[in-house]
């Protein structure tokens, strides 16, 4: 699978009251990252709530997202659980829809020995409809990928990739497994990250931005990264502006505000952002 250079957007959920997707508002989402110029898709990431949603809303969103993306860009899932056995049941509900790939954290119920992290990977990978990369959220999942497990696990045939923040692993893959896909996912340093050969960023925020993300994948895509660097500035420091609030409540207010209704989180977040305030921001970055 060939990803381009530039953004992948990790999108949200969005969620009706019921818990069940708000399937006129993904399929919005969705459209708005292609026509910003989105080089890949990830649905249900971390971003997504993916360990938070029902079985059901799980194959529904699967389903929408697949039938939405179409096969324009490569189209990536996340199936994260605590067992092979409960991922077994996500991969079936997988099968037959048209995407690319499987994205696996590590279990982040407890935290085992890198042996049983390497065997849970290829366990994984020997059942998977697609091909699986690996996603690097030890802040979430209190285990951290190695390159040693890394190494282990490129020689696996169906485990193709990786997603992480962590610009020391990816820049040692990108120098020592060279067939290795490293998608980077920290938005702070992506400058840096190019310069060591990295040239793909995934990350939430672009969800909630789509006119500085179309600007700054445009720019990106000419070379100007001075320009590209404003416009993930005007990103980065809209999702510093939400945390303090909450990110989930406050990117719910946002993401309704742009059009993108439902909401965004695990059903028990309490709202203590302002709208006014959040509106304002949005203005001044210019996604209102």
């Amino acid at each position: 699978m060939n990803v381009k250079n530039g953004f992948i957007p990790a999108l949200a959920t969005p969620l009706n009251a019921d818990g069940s997707l708000n399937e006129v508002s993904y399929r919005k989402q969705i459209e708005a990252m292609l026509e910003a110029g989105a080089v890949g898709i990830l649905s249900m990431g971390s971003m997504g709530a993916e360990a938070a949603l029902s079985s059901d809303t799980f194959k529904r969103t699967a389903e929408v997202a697949a039938d939405t993306v179409k096969g324009k860009v490569p189209l990536f899932i996340g199936a994260m659980d605590n067992s092979v056995y409960r991922l077994k049941e996500r991969f079936e509900m997988l099968k037959g829809l048209q995407f690319d790939g499987i994205v696996l954290t590590t279990p982040f119920y407890s935290t085992t020995s890198e042996a049983n992290l390497i065997k849970f990977f290829s366990d994984a990978a020997d059942i998977a409809p697609k091909p699986v990369y690996l996603y690097d959220l030890p802040g979430v999942t209190k285990q951290k990928i190695t390159f040693s497990m890394v190494t282990a696990l490129s020689k696996h045939p169906n485990i193709k990739g990786i997603k992480s923040g962590d610009i020391v692993l990816c820049r040692k893959i990108k120098r020592e497994l060279a067939e290795f896909s490293a998608f980077f996912s920290n938005i702070d340093i992506f400058d840096v990250a190019c310069s060591y050969g990295l040239p793909v960023v995934l990350d939430g925020m672009f969800t909630v931005t789509p006119k500085n993300a179309k600007l700054f994948g445009d720019a990106y895509a000419k070379g100007d990264f001075e320009t590209a660097g404003k416009y993930l500035d005007n990103i980065v420091a809209f999702r510093d502006f939400l945390l303090p609030g909450g990110l989930w409540p406050s990117y719910t207010i946002a993401m309704n505000l742009i059009g993108f209704d439902g909401y965004y989180g695990h059903g028990y977040d309490t709202y203590t952002a302002d709208e006014n305030s959040v509106k304002e921001f949005m203005t001044k970055i210019g996604e209102l």
